[in-house]
């Protein structure tokens, strides 16, 4: 029952780690590429939470659920069609 609180992070621990340079390269247009981002998902301005609904959504500091990731799909799709492939 503690868990989840014991895992939950801020947003600044839950996102240093993450690759800035290739998010800020991207967000600028300075690079051929799109980021998409599920942060979204399971941060908010503050936090980053470690469950969401009944969703684990890591399983350590630097990898997604597999089932965090699956709840994703969809959104990706969109993403890749809008972002990427027009």
């Amino acid at each position: 029952d503690e868990a989840p609180a014991e895992c939950t992070v801020s947003y600044e621990e839950g996102i240093t780690d993450r690759p800035v340079f290739q998010r800020m390269a991207a967000a600028e247009g300075q690079a051929d590429v799109e980021v998409y981002d599920p942060a979204m998902g399971m941060c908010d301005d503050d936090t980053c939470y470690s469950l969401v609904g009944d969703l684990i959504t890591r399983y350590d500091n630097h990898h997604l659920s597999e089932h965090f990731v699956q709840s994703y799909s969809k959104d990706f799709v969109e993403f890749m069609h809008k972002e990427v492939l027009d």
